[in-house]
């Protein structure tokens, strides 16, 4: 008996070694021929001493490890690299062969063709940013930064026209940031272009990315003024190049509220080189100068304007004393008497201006001695308001105005194209405004238009889109929809692409480099840094129980902006990135001051109201009995503009902010009302036609 039982045992442990054969079609058994690995989240980011790091998720416990493979180019062959232990997620390759298209795919080494056969991911390089040039003559120094950014070397390449070839003038090693060299042609303009290299696999330069910037160049330089008596000024100059032909004196008038770069620049003399001085008379209007060099007929760009600092000062209206129905003396002081220790120049003579009704129709009434201090007007009609302003004859005006009303001064006019455009409301500080028209066929120009002079530069044209955004400097510009979707970079007379903005319904570009927006899901605002393209949410209005976004807008406060809701408006301060407060039941948003005080218009009376933006309340409301409102801005000094039209008249209409008193109008005027500086209104014709610019003076006290 025995040796049956050994036989029967033995018999047993043959029959339990085999599995049954359903077990190794587990995909989940190692053993099985159709296990795989699962692995996930491969990428490759390069480091400053140009190894490559990989990495990945192994989410798997079964495998027995992962082979790297390399290629360096779009259609190359993958090359085996090296391998790793199971339990690894990183890998640095340490070969420093490298190529603008190097690539690396991650497979298991029990991989299954059935599975996850390999992941695969590219090597990304960054181009080089932030160039900047300045010049002295003919010699020009570049900067560029490589702040998280790779090179192996630096090219540098010029060229004066689009038209032509570059010409690489130096390469200099990466660690450089800046290169000074001389360009000898004859021209005023030169674009520099700067890449970052990458030395290849295969010991040759290929270019990473490119920069360029356009600068000025072969100017002259160091302009500057003295006044030699109250008639004469004389101007001197610096010539940086050998080749000018002519130099272009230019003069600027300035403005009536005495703020310099307020006109546009016209000529008063053209001399052949090397002449550089220009002695010219002195009216006290002008008082910007500079200088613009000339060859052929290639002029080259105006030099950093120089100011005659020492314009005399201007007399003071004390008052006017009312003799009778039709006469009155007006009183006034010389200040340049009491000024000659500040070098002020004694008074030629003063003269005397007169407006009636209006103030777009100044005419002289006297020139009176330099010691004089009055002046008798007769044939006045007291139905009629008058307007009086006196300057000496090298100082700025002085005015005053009979009636306690504000006046109104009709500094220019420009000329608008029969397509209605539309201002946007916070135009450049140097001059311009910014603005759109929409065309037959849908299509959108935009264009800088100086509104003292009808200067227009920047036209750019761009398919339909429905919101845009500029940036305070005016360098950045936002289009939202359309083929054109996107930002750009405003630079001179050209405009170049600089990212795209996928799947933003509105935006708003803050502080010259940031951009709110809000996505089509319009539930989230972010945040996106327009210099590394990198973007973060910011806000959720679900959290404060809203759901869609409408639009966003600029404020007179630091750190704020508006975002439109539905039926609601939020202030929200973006440096802490919380909300100021909401104010609920408000529609149009029209404008939004430093004082966070909201100008809105009431659809369904069309009054305007005036709310303080902290708790909501209504402090005021404007309204109209003859004609209908619809937009309004603020002004300085608590003025309120407010646009409005009737069947057979637009008109702008003025008003006391905190009273809500109405205190005068613009007629002809009432498309997009626009504050230039807070002083300055910008009004248009309903139908396009002529702009003009008007000036809010002070409330001069009445006689």
């Amino acid at each position: 008996m025995k040796p049956i039982y050994i036989l029967f045992i033995s018999s047993l442990v043959l029959f339990c070694s085999t599995a049954p054969d359903f077990e190794r079609d587990n995909e989940n058994d190692p053993m099985a021929p159709t296990f795989s690995p699962d692995f996930s989240n491969f990428s490759a980011s390069l480091n400053i001493d140009k190894t490559v790091t990989l990495t990945w998720s192994d989410d798997s416990s079964f495998e027995t490890g992962f082979i790297i493979s390399k290629s360096h180019s779009d259609e190359g062959t993958f090359v085996d690299l090296d391998s790793v232990k199971a339990g690894f997620s990183s890998y640095i390759d340490t070969s420093k062969k490298l190529s603008i298209n190097t690539r690396y795919r991650l497979r298991p080494m029990n991989k299954s063709t059935s599975k996850n056969d390999y992941l695969e991911t590219q090597l990304i390089f960054k181009s080089i940013h932030q160039v900047s040039a300045s010049s002295v003559g003919n010699t020009i120094e570049v900067n560029w930064s490589l702040t998280n950014y790779y090179a192996d070397s630096i090219r540098i390449e010029t060229r004066t026209s689009d038209f032509q070839d570059w010409n690489e003038i130096a390469e200099v090693d990466e660690t450089e940031s800046s290169y000074t060299f001389k360009d000898n042609s004859e021209a005023y303009r030169i674009i520099i272009r700067v890449s970052n290299l990458l030395l290849n696999y295969a010991g040759e330069y290929e270019v990473i990315g490119t920069r360029t910037k356009r600068q000025l160049y072969n100017l002259p330089s160091d302009v500057s003024v003295d006044v030699l008596d109250e008639n004469t000024i004389a101007i001197d100059w610096i010539d940086n190049s050998s080749f000018d032909e002519k130099f272009i004196v230019y003069q600027r008038p300035a403005s009536n509220q005495y703020r310099a770069g307020s006109g546009h620049y016209v000529t008063i003399d053209t001399l052949d080189a090397p002449g550089n001085a220009s002695i010219r008379y002195y009216d006290g209007i002008f008082y910007d100068f500079n200088i613009a060099p000339l060859k052929d007929d290639q002029i080259g760009d105006r030099t950093e304007p120089a100011i005659a600092v020492l314009i005399s000062t201007e007399p003071t209206i004390t008052n006017i004393e009312s003799l009778s129905e039709n006469s009155a003396v007006i009183h006034w002081i010389n200040n340049n008497v009491s000024n000659q220790t500040d070098f002020r120049y004694p008074t030629k003579k003063f003269i005397l201006e007169q407006s009636v009704n209006t103030v777009s129709d100044y005419k002289v009434i006297a020139e009176l001695p330099n010691n004089a201090t009055s002046y008798t007007v007769e044939n006045l009609n007291s139905e009629n308001k008058y307007f009086f302003r006196i300057r000496s004859l090298a100082s700025r005006y002085d005015q005053y105005q009979i009636h306690n009303n504000t006046a109104l001064t009709s500094l220019a006019e420009f000329n608008i194209d029969r397509y209605p455009r539309k201002m946007v409301h916070h135009p450049t500080s140097d001059g311009f405004v910014f603005e759109y028209a929409t065309h037959t066929g849908g299509s959108h120009s935009m264009r800088f238009v100086d509104y003292d002079q009808s200067i227009i530069e920047n036209e750019i044209v761009f398919d339909d889109f429905y919101n845009f955004s500029i940036s305070d400097d005016a360098q950045l510009l936002a289009i939202i929809g359309g083929q054109n979707h996107g930002v750009y970079d405003l630079d001179g007379n050209s405009v170049a692409f600089k990212t795209s903005i996928p799947e933003v319904n509105y935006a708003v570009i803050v502080d010259n480099s940031e951009m709110y927006y809000s996505l089509n899901n319009i539930n989230k605002v972010y945040k996106r840094n327009l210099e590394s393209d990198q973007s973060i949410e910011v806000l959720d209005l679900s959290e404060h129980g809203f759901s869609g976004i409408y639009d966003f807008y600029k404020t007179g406060a630091d750190s704020v902006i508006g975002i439109k809701l539905h039926n609601a408006l939020m202030l929200f301060n973006y440096e802490t990135n919380e909300p100021i407060s909401i104010i609920n039941n408000v529609f149009n948003i029209l404008d939004i001051n430093s004082s966070l005080e909201i100008l809105t218009r009431d659809i369904k009376t069309d009054n305007i109201h005036l709310i303080d933006g902290k708790t909501g309340s209504i402090l005021q409301t404007y309204q109209s009995i003859n004609y209908d409102l619809f937009d309004a801005s603020f002004m300085e000094g608590d003025i309120i503009a407010i646009s409005s039209i009737t069947s057979n008249q637009d008109v702008v209409l003025l008003f006391e902010k905190h009273s809500g008193e109405y205190l005068s109008k613009i007629n002809g005027a009432n498309n997009i009302v626009a504050n230039i500086d807070d002083s300055r209104l910008l009004a248009l014709p309903s139908n396009g036609g002529t702009g003009i610019v008007f000036e809010l003076n002070k409330k001069w006290t009445k006689y």
